[in-house]
């Protein structure tokens, strides 16, 4: 696995400090995606070489009192959660930061947070007036998007990820009963888990395999039919279970990835999408929709056709080199990645 570190340092970048700010919803540690990315973000800029701090918020005098805690020279707030007005009285009183307001949801995505449009726009006008606002997103469709649609200026910092293992998994030659197959994260129309319930249960009955088809519970976000559809079409078999996980600490959840045989996402809509990540650093294989769009091209198939992931997924499931192949096409996204944040840095 040490192949997979970043070890090189970026001198351009070295001056800038990082304060990464995510919307606290708890006990201060984050049991949601972007407290669990800018944790991801601070490991691997500080490996770069760059000073960075991680800070949850629930509001704007939480934001103000790590501003005064780190002396960042850039605040990077996760997500368009923050009312414009607070932006705008913080970059006031912090002249010397850089504000940027980063995005992680494509367009269609943002159908559930309808309000993180009205503030994404109210960003961009406000990033015309103030020299230390920039509005940004983890996706370059959406920011392309955004450039045309409201001739703003859209900044593209894609995400970074913590890839280093002290042990790297050794994927069996054969398969026991049972295949577990995953399908994690909140449970979303449009992430679409559905696809993915039904393709495991056709590799089971093509395989001759008993299925564990394992989902998350405890976060279902406009998207209680999803789980009842997914009881009501594992009911009664006796080849085919479904597993409900609880919402775990992201340090709980990747030894529970770790366990799986093969994940899924089919997600309808997406940008980077963490829990694929989490796959693929444990040497877990993921066959995602086309939207994860930096996995290997040969994993990625239609999210509306269960038979087609069916076949994909059987065909990566008995590949032995898979896990090397996902970790590679994450290593190369994470350099990618990592290049784009380190020019950011070092010139802005």
């Amino acid at each position: 696995m040490k192949d997979t570190v970043l070890p090189y340092k970026i001198d351009t970048a070295k001056q800038a400090k990082v304060l990464i700010v995510y919307r606290d919803f708890g006990d201060g540690s984050s049991h949601v995606g972007l407290g669990v990315n800018g944790l991801h973000s601070c490991r691997v800029l500080r490996r770069s070489g760059i000073e960075s701090n991680l800070a949850g918020a629930k509001q704007s005098a939480d934001i103000s009192a790590a501003l005064k805690r780190y002396s960042p020279t850039h605040c990077v707030i996760e997500a368009c959660w923050l009312a414009t007005a607070e932006l705008a009285k913080l970059s006031a009183a912090f002249h010397e930061v850089q504000f940027i307001v980063r995005l992680h949801s494509q367009v269609a995505f943002l159908q559930v947070e309808a309000g993180a449009v009205k503030l994404f726009r109210e960003g961009l006008t406000l990033q015309d007036d103030r020299l230390n606002v920039a509005m940004a997103a983890n996706s370059s469709r959406f920011c392309d998007w955004a450039r045309r649609a409201y001739n703003g200026r859209c900044l593209l910092l894609p995400n970074l990820y913590d890839q280093d293992r002290p042990f790297a998994k050794v994927r069996s030659h054969g398969f026991g009963d049972t295949i577990r197959i995953g399908s994690f994260g909140a449970i979303r129309l449009l992430k679409n888990h559905a696809t993915a319930a039904a393709a495991s249960i056709s590799i089971g009955r093509r395989m001759g395999k008993r299925i564990e088809f394992h989902i998350n519970v405890d976060r279902v976000e406009h998207g209680l039919g999803v789980l009842k559809m997914m009881r009501n079409m594992y009911a009664g078999l006796t080849t085919a279970k479904l597993i409900e996980v609880p919402w775990q600490s992201w340090a709980e959840f990747r030894h529970q990835i770790s366990a799986m045989d093969l994940t899924m996402q089919p997600s309808c809509t997406e940008t980077f999408n963490i829990v694929t990540a989490d796959s693929l650093a444990e040497g877990v294989p993921a066959v995602v929709s086309d939207s994860i769009d930096w996995v290997p091209p040969h994993w990625r198939v239609d999210s509306d056709d269960p038979e087609e992931l069916a076949r994909v997924s059987m065909s990566v499931l008995q590949d032995h080199e898979a896990g090397a192949i996902g970790q590679a096409a994450l290593t190369a996204y994470i350099r990618a990645s990592l290049a784009t944040w380190t020019a950011y840095l070092g010139g802005a």
